[in-house]
């Protein structure tokens, strides 16, 4: 346990560089400028606006905007075959990002919440609001690590952009005695939290699910890799073509493995072929 902890940790540190080169920091960026112009719009509006228009929930939807794109990489076709594990590559995209979005909403959060006049949300709400923001944010994520699970060559960030605003639809459509959207004060701000939390901690299991190896997979091929690796000296023909037979008769990978099969299925031919050669020169020399 020890030693596999000191791994990942080494490849984390390998991975920090190449991995922060991968993040769509302009769209980071992008969503926390969108933020801060909606604090700063709804601190400068009217007394009598709608309380939604002075949520600092709508900052922290902008964020979640622009992390929708955070797990989409360009290379992760080719760093699949890599023994870097899929969450230790998603855990150092979030860990990178983490601190900007962090800083950003920090910063929204703080101008949203400050002064003494303030009517609707104060310095008390702080802790309650960022809850908020980190239920969106898993949410976020979770829908584009879902998306990229089900649709590997698809664009995680194209679903993802579609999850705050359906969140957003969902606590406006829901009944009042399950509200999302509560102001500090009413019976339900509680109640309300409560669910985000809820929210928060079904976002992280489904991102959590969505970023394991797919096992059935990768059973196949070490499979495959552990039978070509077992022929026999002693009668390679037989054992090759057992192996041969295996592959043409069931092909238990995906059709887009055809070709590794293939090549898999060729090795075997050759090195049984090395093989019996080798014999024939060992009986020649015998006799």
């Amino acid at each position: 346990m020890t030693s596999t902890a000191t791994l990942r940790l080494r490849q984390a540190r390998l991975l920090a560089a190449p991995t922060a080169r991968t993040i769509a920091w302009p769209a980071l960026l992008g969503g926390g400028l969108v933020g801060l112009v909606l604090v700063v719009a709804g601190r400068l509006g009217p007394a009598d606006a709608a309380p939604l228009a002075r949520w600092p929930g709508l900052a922290a939807l902008a964020l979640c905007l622009g992390a929708a794109w955070l797990l989409d990489d360009s290379a992760s076709v080719t760093v699949a075959c890599t023994p870097t594990p899929l969450a230790l590559r998603r855990l150092m995209l979030i860990a990178l990002a983490l601190p900007l979005l962090g800083g950003l909403w920090a910063v929204e959060l703080w101008y949203a919440t400050g002064g003494a006049g303030h009517a609707l949300f104060g310095p008390a709400a702080r802790g309650a609001l960022s809850l908020e923001f980190a239920a969106m944010l898993a949410f976020t994520l979770a829908v584009s690590a879902l998306a990229l699970r089900v649709m590997p060559e698809s664009r995680g960030g194209f679903a993802g952009i579609v999850a705050p605003f359906a969140l957003l639809t969902l606590a406006a459509a829901v009944p009042a005695r399950w509200t999302l959207l509560a102001l500090p004060g009413d019976g339900a701000w509680t109640a309300s939290h409560l669910r985000w939390a809820a929210i928060l901690a079904v976002g992280v299991l489904i991102l959590a699910w969505t970023s394991r190896e797919r096992r059935p997979r990768a059973r196949a091929m070490h499979g495959i890799a552990a039978s070509a690796g077992r022929l026999s000296a002693e009668d390679p023909a037989a054992e090759g073509g057992r192996l041969l037979r295996s592959l043409e008769g069931s092909n238990p990978l995906p059709r887009r493995s055809e070709r590794n099969r293939r090549q898999v299925a060729s090795h075997a031919r050759r090195l049984a072929g090395r093989r019996h050669r080798g014999d024939g020169e060992g009986d020649a020399a015998s006799r």
